[in-house]
């Protein structure tokens, strides 16, 4: 993972997407790199759970490769030019699934309130 996310580092300047030379790959990449380090750090602390949430956030950046692969074919099926669909598909790849996973992890992190307590107040 970490040598896949300096691979993009060093070809995401080289995209023919013309947003600053690639600039929404290189946040992937180290949006890649930031969460795979904190998975590993989360874990080597033996913070499971602070290692599950991570890993969670790291695959849906893994996925944004094959959310590309979806997105592409459709932008160019809609008769979008090349160069506008790779700059648009490359925040559409990754982004929504990072808000995705994120409201999911802050969803399921909130205290239920417990069946049959009493209402305060």
């Amino acid at each position: 993972m970490g040598l896949s996310a300096l691979g993009g580092l060093y070809l995401s300047p080289g995209s023919l997407a013309s947003n600053t030379y690639g600039i929404a790959f290189i946040a992937l990449a180290l949006a890649w790199l930031h969460s795979g380090w904190h998975a590993y750090a989360s874990i080597r602390r033996g913070d499971v759970q602070g290692h599950r949430r991570w890993m969670i956030r790291n695959f849906a950046l893994t996925y944004a490769a094959v959310a590309l692969r979806i997105e592409m074919p459709i932008f160019m099926l809609a008769d979008m030019d090349e160069i506008v669909a790779l700059n648009v598909v490359g925040w559409t790849c990754w982004v929504p699934n990072l808000i995705a996973v994120e409201w999911w992890i802050r969803r399921r992190a909130k205290p239920k309130p417990l069946v049959g307590a009493p209402a305060l107040g």
